[in-house]
C-alpha cells in the first residue's frame, strides 16, 4: 500500500473568482495534468481541496478515477464553498495508490479498503487544523469525542497526572 503525493494544481477558474462550470476547462486541466503525470487522472486514491494552504475538503478516488470523481456536481459546490471560505484559489493535491511496481492503481468495482482508512486519517488531521471542513458524514465521531488531552480537550483538562501520562505514552 503505497502511495504517492503530486501537486498542489491549481484549479481552473471562471472569471475572477469562481470554480469553472465548462467542461471543457475541466478537460484541458487533466489533460495539462496527464502530459505532466501520465495516468495519474486516471488512477485512484484520496484528494484534498485546499484554498490558501487550508484543506477544506478530503475526498477518495476508489472506484472511479480522479479525472470522473473530483468534479462531480457535488464536489464543484464543494470548490466552490472552499473558495468562497477561504477567499482565494482552489487547489487541489492527489494522493495516488501505487501498485508494488510503481505504477498507479486504476480504480476497482470492489474499492481499495486502505484508500477508505487513508482517508479518514486525512480527514482527521484536516479537521485539526480546519474546524470548517466540509467533510460530513466522517467527521461527526471526530467532532464529538472529547479525550482530554488529545481530542477536543475542554481547557484546563490537560493537567492531570494521568491526562500527562497519556500524552507522554502517546508522543504528545
Amino acid at each position: 500500500m503505497n502511495y504517492g503525493i503530486y501537486g498542489p494544481f491549481e484549479l481552473p477558474r471562471h472569471k475572477a473568482r469562481h470554480f469553472t462550470h465548462e467542461a471543457s476547462a475541466r478537460r484541458e486541466f487533466w489533460h495539462d495534468l496527464d502530459a505532466e503525470y501520465p495516468g495519474l487522472p486516471d488512477a485512484c486514491g484520496c484528494y484534498l481541496i485546499s484554498v490558501r494552504s487550508r484543506v477544506w475538503y478530503v475526498g477518495m478516488a476508489q472506484r472511479q478515477s480522479y479525472r470522473y470523481e473530483c468534479f462531480t456536481a457535488d464536489k464543484i459546490l464543494k470548490i466552490e464553498r472552499a473558495m468562497d471560505g477561504g477567499g482565494g484559489s482552489a487547489y487541489i493535491t492527489l494522493i495516488a495508490r501505487h501498485t508494488s511496481s510503481g505504477r498507479f492503481s486504476k480504480p476497482s468495482i470492489n474499492g481499495y479498503f486502505d484508500i477508505q482508512d487513508l482517508e479518514l486519517l486525512l480527514i482527521g488531521s484536516a479537521l485539526e487544523r480546519n474546524a470548517d471542513l466540509l467533510n460530513r458524514s466522517a467527521t461527526k465521531v471526530l467532532r464529538e469525542i472529547v479525550v482530554p488531552g488529545f481530542l477536543n480537550s475542554p481547557l484546563g483538562a490537560g493537567k492531570r497526572t494521568s491526562v500527562r501520562a497519556f500524552q507522554r505514552i502517546m508522543g504528545i
